[in-house]
């Protein structure tokens, strides 16, 4: 990944502009021939603006002193400038589009690529509309400051400088009057500038919270209507829109302060100009072109700060959404592999967790389990929701560590080796596994990239698929669309248990992977299960007890390991496991 935006010790120096155009520096660096275009393409803009003013001094003494040759000379080099600031004015739109695209990419693909390395538990604490947030008006504001708003600050600071050196050339009195007053152009904005930077990162955060809010009515569209909320909801949305309305104007008050303290400042500084350039010329010390020329570059000075200004609001917005996205840039990973990580041998012995506690954000969820599981083992878990079960399958999976103890597969520590190695042996199903907007046959290779073809098609027989998916309109290489809305609970299921199974994993996990199931579809994605698992070390865990071809039942309750043996031992002992047995078929005679 190309984005460096990680070295900003503090939240707050983060929302600062400076620190946002820092950040910019870093990102445009590794695109720095382009830039230099940029730069040089942007000479030829002052040299019209700048040059104007000094051919124009020429030719008005020219005129005074009837010298004809220099009147052609100076009319002659002003309607030159004019191709020269076409072609130079292209060249730098087109050029700083094209930095501004390549450092845009560069900052999604960094966040994009960050997003899916963080640990679940960073997931766990965010809205899906706060994310998206930072991916598109975040990164919006971003991206247009970089493409416009910084090469033309870039050019107006380029143009202030050339016009305070030729005032010096002209004038010098009056060019040190101007250098000694232009500080107090930058002293306002600076003191506002901290406040600005604030108000826009609250603005940004604001507005993620409308997205998020938007998001989540459309994923409940259907429970809305069911329950009638949508009066509940439009009020809540209206109270998040009027929080957002209050830090849009906040915010935009700010940089427009901000911005006027700049082009005010700069007024000022004309007046105070002019009235002394006229003093000169009054008392004979300037003359009549020189003093048409100070006239024109203080006015082209202040021009540019005046434009200088207008950019300062948008740069600000731009400094809140490089803020919110460096929060995902430098977010603590949670699960990476250590140094000098190894690659997990074969599964040849057994699993072990050696007095596991975890738990997240002061919560416990698992305390002191102590467990064995052996290769070639089928193990199910249940216990009641909120036990533990799905956690305990997780730092399998390696998704979290333990807060304390060990889990390992043939003594070898997961912590100690790679995680591609660890979840390469292993195939995964989960209560809802997600499809992707693509063919029938990627989302099974995307369990194993690797698998041919005819690996793909075993897979889809062994899980029960591969009829159902030669009878689509184009086989496996139907497009399923966005998570596989064209196929039933039941055939996503079974794509998902072929995705697993392309891998040949040695351990089978299986979270809830019927649950969402019709009972007809549960018992025969069940059947199916049964079938692949042969010769594999299976782990399940379910709410609905289905002790048939299970070697043990491990019971969960309030984080702790609590019963561990076969169904009728469990039943004889009438504990915990009794408990949810006689519940469910009390359930089920009801039914």
């Amino acid at each position: 990944m190309t984005a460096d935006l990680t070295e900003e010790p503090t939240h707050a120096s983060l929302s600062g502009l400076g620190h946002f155009l820092a950040a910019a520096v870093r990102q445009v660096r590794p695109y720095w021939k382009e830039m230099s275009v940029v730069v040089m393409a942007s000479i030829p803009q002052v040299a019209l603006e700048t040059a104007q003013p000094m051919l124009l001094m020429v030719l008005i003494n020219a005129i005074v002193a009837h010298d004809t040759p220099r009147v052609w000379t100076a009319m002659l080099g002003l309607i030159a400038l004019i191709p020269i600031y076409i072609t130079g004015n292209f060249l730098f739109e087109y050029m700083a589009s094209r930095v501004g695209a390549l450092v845009s990419n560069d900052l999604r693909m960094a966040a994009f690529w960050r997003l899916q390395t963080l640990s679940v538990s960073y997931h766990r604490g965010r809205t899906r509309g706060d994310l998206l947030s930072r991916f598109s008006s975040d990164l919006d504001a971003v991206e247009r400051s970089i493409v416009i708003d910084i090469p033309y600050a870039l050019s107006c600071l380029i143009s202030i400088s050339v016009g305070v050196a030729l005032m010096l050339s002209v004038e010098w009195r009056l060019g040190l009057v101007l250098c000694t007053l232009l500080p107090f152009v930058i002293v306002g904005p600076r003191w506002l500038g901290a406040r600005a930077s604030q108000a826009s990162y609250v603005r940004q955060r604001d507005a993620a919270v409308v997205m998020g809010a938007l998001e989540e009515s459309i994923a409940a569209h259907a429970v809305i209507k069911t329950f009638d909320l949508q009066g509940i909801l439009f009020a809540k949305f209206g109270r998040k829109l009027s929080t957002l309305y209050r830090s849009t104007v906040r915010a935009s008050l700010l940089s427009g302060l901000q911005g006027t303290s700049i082009s005010g400042s700069g007024s000022i500084l004309l007046i105070l100009s002019i009235c002394g350039g006229a003093v000169l010329a009054v008392r004979g010390s300037l003359s009549v072109g020189g003093m048409v020329a100070v006239f024109d570059l203080l006015w082209f000075v202040v021009a540019n700060l005046n434009a200088l200004s207008k950019v300062v609001s948008p740069m600000q917005r731009a400094s809140g959404g490089m803020a919110r996205i460096q929060e995902v840039l430098r977010a603590n990973e949670g699960v990476v592999d250590r140094p000098g990580a190894h690659t997990l041998p074969p599964f040849a012995d057994a699993i072990r967790f050696d007095n596991v506690h975890y738990g997240y954000q002061r919560t416990p969820v698992l305390a002191g389990v102590q467990l064995t599981i052996r290769r070639g083992e089928s193990i199910l878990i249940v216990g009641p929701s909120g036990s533990g079960k799905s956690t305990l399958l997780g730092l399998l999976l390696r998704m979290d560590d333990p807060t304390s103890g060990t889990v390992s597969i043939d003594g070898h520590d997961l912590r100690d080796v790679t995680q591609v190695s660890l979840r390469t042996r292993m195939g995964v199903v989960f209560q809802d596994s997600f499809l992707f907007d693509t063919t029938v046959r990627e989302n099974i290779r995307f369990g194993n990239p690797e698998a041919t073809d005819a690996a793909i098609e075993a897979a889809a027989r062994d899980a029960g698929i591969h009829d159902v998916i030669a009878a689509l309109p184009h086989g496996y290489d139907t497009v399923l669309g966005g998570g596989g809305a064209s196929l039933s609970g039941g055939e996503r299921q079974r794509v998902s248990i072929a995705r697993a199974l392309v891998r040949e994993p040695a351990i089978l996990v299986l979270d809830e992977p019927a649950s969402a199931l019709d009972a007809q579809a549960e018992a025969a994605i069940n059947r199916t299960l049964r079938q692949v698992a042969k010769g594999r070390t299976v782990i399940a865990v379910t709410h609905r007890l289905a002790p048939a071809a299970t070697d043990r039942i491990l019971v969960m309750s309030a984080g702790r390991l609590v019963e561990d043996g076969t169904h009728a031992e469990l039943i004889a002992l009438g504990g915990v496991y009794a408990d949810l047995w006689r519940a469910q078929h009390q359930a089920a005679s009801v039914e």
